[in-house]
């Protein structure tokens, strides 16, 4: 992991990040169904999206911190006893809020988080009646009627 830790972090021109014990654990308990690349992928998105130089369990996706018997998940939606739709929508306003707070609420930058382009992300906000209310219309200068 501490080779596309390197890699990635070399890639975005940032100092190479390290792995709190916590997130180390989780990250070798999951079983990776999709082998190499699933872990280089998710060590992409973790160096992407952290803030800090340390990546740590809340930079985990749910997907793999939510492993069925972890305690700790307490703080966690409990999507299966949802219906589909509203689990659906309970993720995708998990996963905008935390684009959103790791980009300091510059849609353009959460959006390129997320893997959408800024129209589908202002949609989706829109949709699941999220505002952002730290940036205006979140694209880094003043929104209409901030002024």
């Amino acid at each position: 992991m501490k080779h596309f830790l390197d890699k990635k972090s070399a890639a975005e021109g940032l100092p190479p990040k390290s792995i709190t014990a916590e997130a180390m654990e989780i990250l070798s308990g999951y079983e990776w169904p999709g082998n190499v690349r699933e872990i280089e992928n998710l060590i992409e998105q973790m160096v992407t999206l952290s803030s800090s130089q340390r990546i740590d369990v809340d930079d985990i996706p749910l997907a793999i911190r939510r492993k069925p018997g972890r305690s700790g998940s307490n703080d966690l939606i409990s999507f299966k006893e949802l219906p589909l739709e509203q689990a659906v929508e309970q993720l995708e306003r998990q996963m905008i809020s935390h684009a959103l707070e790791q980009s300091r609420h510059v849609q353009t930058r959460a959006a390129k988080l997320l893997g959408i382009s800024r129209r589908q992300l202002k949609y989706k906000m829109d949709a699941l009646g999220l505002s952002d209310e730290k940036q205006g219309s979140g694209t880094g200068g003043q929104g209409p009627g901030k002024n």
